[in-house]
């Protein structure tokens, strides 16, 4: 039996959104499993639209080996030439939970001309097994408050 290693979120650098700075959070406790079973987690979500907007699409959320975690999002439905912070959140939408890694982690999404847009962040954080998060993504980046598209994220295995 692979020997197990533990993952430590709580190290994690956290911060909240521009719109809701809260102090640093503590995610989820240690959780141990083996090396093989951190290299089959994939978690993925469908951004659902909101504030009245039409947008919409996928986050996906994988290990990144040594590096950590890497989250991609993609967008459709959304204005050409709109920049649009995002990023991985603990707990559920509408929760308002703390970033997941450092916030300037995670490059903008920058709308083409077809609507759709995709980024993609490598977060200096272990990939987690279980718990709650989510993926948003802010009107802009002087308007944080305002989330446009928003996907819980599931637990499935590559």
């Amino acid at each position: 039996m692979p020997a197990l290693r533990p993952l430590v979120l709580s190290a994690a650098l956290v911060a909240g959104c521009a719109s809701s700075r809260q102090p640093a959070a503590t995610l989820p406790p240690v959780i141990e499993q083996s090396q093989a079973v951190a290299q089959v987690v994939q978690w993925s979500a469908t951004l659902a639209s909101e504030a009245g907007t039409s947008i919409g699409g996928t986050a996906t959320v994988v290990p990144a080996g040594a590096q950590g975690t890497t989250a991609t999002v993609s967008l459709t439905g959304a204005a050409p030439g709109g920049v649009h912070p995002w990023h991985l959140h603990a707990g559920r939408c509408g929760d308002n939970g703390p970033i997941v890694g450092p916030p300037e982690a995670y490059p903008p999404l920058t709308v083409g001309a077809d609507g759709s847009a995709t980024a993609m962040a490598t977060v200096p954080v272990p990939t987690p097994v279980s718990g709650d998060f989510h993926v948003n993504v802010h009107r802009s980046a002087g308007e944080t408050g305002i989330v446009i598209a928003c996907g819980n994220l599931s637990v499935t295995t590559r």
